[in-house]
């Protein structure tokens, strides 16, 4: 069973790695939340399932990112990360 804590401190790994293993924990991340059946609470699920959505248009690379505009980089990815963790420490607090 995942707890909140272990979801979120899987996220900051994701924005602590380095770009060149970034895109298997975002995969990683993205398969945990889609399969697995368990449920946090409406506001925290919907956090997590709109995250891993997003993180399908994360491109590291330059030139598959200019192929379209969809697709965003790593200071957008980081963004996206730390207000995830906002609202996923702002949910859990107020549960």
């Amino acid at each position: 069973m995942t707890t909140t804590e272990q979801i979120i401190a899987r996220i900051n790994s994701i924005l602590e790695s380095k770009e060149s293993v970034r895109i298997p924990l975002i995969q990683d991340f993205q398969s945990e939340i889609w399969e697995d059946d368990q449920h946090f609470g409406e506001t925290v699920d919907d956090i997590l399932s709109t995250l891993a959505y997003d993180l399908d248009f994360y491109e590291p690379n330059d030139e598959f990112r200019r192929e379209d505009v969809i697709y965003y980089d790593n200071a957008k990815l980081e963004v996206i990360l730390k207000s995830a963790l906002d609202a996923l420490k702002n949910a859990v607090g107020n549960s």
